[in-house]
């Protein structure tokens, strides 16, 4: 099921860049880029992920991975 939210901000990031990988890609670029961030700072592989999956409201593991990948 597709939210108003995430339709809104497909329609928004259509028209103003052209394209759009939807509000759930915007979240799996966020942590992919966050968790390269913290790793760059010094924190360990487990550590940027636990601190990466609270701040995307995942705390399954295996859920967060996904978004890594």
């Amino acid at each position: 099921m597709v939210t108003a939210w995430s339709q809104s901000f497909s329609a928004a990031s259509k028209r103003e860049l052209g394209f759009s990988n939807g509000g759930h890609g915007l979240r799996h670029s966020y942590a992919q880029e966050r968790m390269a961030e913290l790793q760059q700072q010094g924190m360990r592989y487990d550590h940027a992920k636990a601190t990466v999956a609270q701040e995307v409201g995942h705390f399954d593991k295996d859920t967060t991975e996904a978004y890594l990948r």
